[in-house]
C-alpha cells in the first residue's frame, strides 16, 4: 500500500468533510452515533482546515482518510500540560478503504509527528466503544480516564514516547 499523508489545503473543506460524514453516517448505521452530522459540514471544520489542522491520507492519488493533529486541546485535555503533547482527533477512513491499515497508518504518523515535535505524549479521546478502544490499545495507547464534556462522554488514551 503506497500510502502518503499530506495537509489538507484551505479549499479543501468539502473532501475533508465529506468523509467525516460518511463515517458518521455509517456509524449510525451501526447504531454508534458518534458526531452530529450538522457539525462536520465544510462551513463549520472550515476554519480547523484552514489553520492546517487537517490531514489527508492518500492511496495511490485517491483520499482514504483524515485525521486532525494540533497542539493543544482545551476541550477534552484541558487538565494536563501541553508542552509536552499533542493531540488527534476525527480519525476516519472512508468505508472503501476500511480494513486495510489507513487508520493504523494514520495514527504511525501523527506519532512520528509528535515525537519529532519533542513532545512526550500523544493524547486522543474517543466514544466508549469496546472495538474502538481495543484498536487504540492496539496501537500503544494507554488509557488515561474518562472525561464528561456534555453532550460527549469519552475515553481519553495516550501514547508516550519511551525516550521521553
Amino acid at each position: 500500500m503506497n500510502l502518503i499523508i499530506e495537509q489538507a489545503a484551505p479549499n479543501q473543506a468539502a473532501e475533508v468533510s465529506e468523509i467525516l460524514q460518511e463515517a458518521a453516517n455509517w456509524l449510525v448505521e451501526k447504531g454508534e452515533k458518534l458526531w452530529e452530522v450538522d457539525e462536520l459540514a465544510p462551513e463549520k471544520i472550515k476554519t480547523e482546515v484552514e489553520a492546517g489542522m487537517f490531514w489527508l491520507a492518500r492511496i495511490e492519488g485517491e483520499t482514504a482518510g483524515c485525521v486532525r493533529f494540533q497542539t493543544e486541546d482545551l476541550e477534552y485535555w484541558d487538565d494536563v500540560p501541553h508542552s509536552d503533547s499533542a493531540f488527534v482527533h476525527r480519525v476516519a477512513v472512508k468505508r472503501k478503504f476500511a480494513g486495510k491499515g489507513v487508520a493504523a497508518a494514520m495514527l504511525d504518523w501523527a506519532k512520528n509527528r509528535a515525537e519529532s515535535s519533542g513532545k512526550t505524549y500523544l493524547r486522543l479521546d474517543c466514544g466508549k466503544r469496546e472495538k474502538l478502544c481495543r484498536f487504540y490499545e492496539s496501537q500503544g495507547f494507554t488509557f488515561h480516564s474518562e472525561k464528561v464534556r456534555e453532550p460527549y462522554s469519552v475515553v481519553r488514551y495516550e501514547y508516550k514516547f519511551e525516550n521521553r
